[in-house]
């Protein structure tokens, strides 16, 4: 089995791993500022770039159903 292949099984078993259907992968265009003002929360935080995100929309959300 070639590297590809096993970096691609192993990927495979992770997205499988927690086989849960509720959440979607997408893709966003950021202008490079922001990501990296991103990075300094998420680092700062002890998070990753897709948690603090995640967390930054969720409270998003909340806000714009309390209006």
């Amino acid at each position: 089995m070639s590297e590809l292949s096993e970096r691609q099984n192993i990927i495979n078993k992770v997205y499988k791993k927690g086989n849960n259907d509720s959440y979607r992968v997408i893709s966003v265009r950021l202008k490079k500022e922001m990501v990296e003002s991103l990075d300094k929360i998420a680092t700062a935080n002890n998070r990753s770039r897709n948690k603090l995100i995640s967390l930054l929309l969720k409270n998003a959300l909340k806000q714009d159903d309390r209006q």
